[in-house]
C-alpha cells in the first residue's frame, strides 16, 4: 500500500515536511554573534527568542531558545474564549 507519508525524516511526518537548515556561524577570531527578539501583542501575548553563538576559528557553541505565552480573549459578544497557552 502506498501513502503520502515519508519515513526519510522520522515517523509521523507527512509528505509536506519542511526542513530548515542553518549555515554554521563563521568566526575569524574569538567573538559572539546572534540575535534576540521580543514580541508583545494583544491578550497579553509575549514571545522571546534568542540565537547566540560564541566561537573562534576552531569551532563554536550555539545556544537557541524561545518562550511564548498568551491569555484567553473575548469574542464579539464579550464572552471569554478559553485559549490561554504557554510554551
Amino acid at each position: 500500500m502506498y501513502s503520502p507519508q515519508s519515513v526519510l525524516w522520522g515517523p509521523g511526518n507527512s509528505a509536506g515536511t519542511l526542513r530548515f537548515e542553518r549555515l554554521p556561524p563563521q568566526f575569524t577570531q574569538v567573538g559572539v554573534k546572534g540575535n534576540v527578539s521580543l514580541l508583545a501583542a494583544s491578550n497579553r501575548r509575549w514571545d522571546q527568542n534568542a540565537d547566540i553563538s560564541v566561537g573562534n576559528k576552531q569551532g563554536y557553541l550555539r545556544l537557541t531558545g524561545n518562550t511564548s505565552r498568551a491569555n484567553d480573549y473575548k469574542d464579539g459578544d464579550n464572552r471569554r474564549v478559553p485559549s490561554k497557552w504557554d510554551k
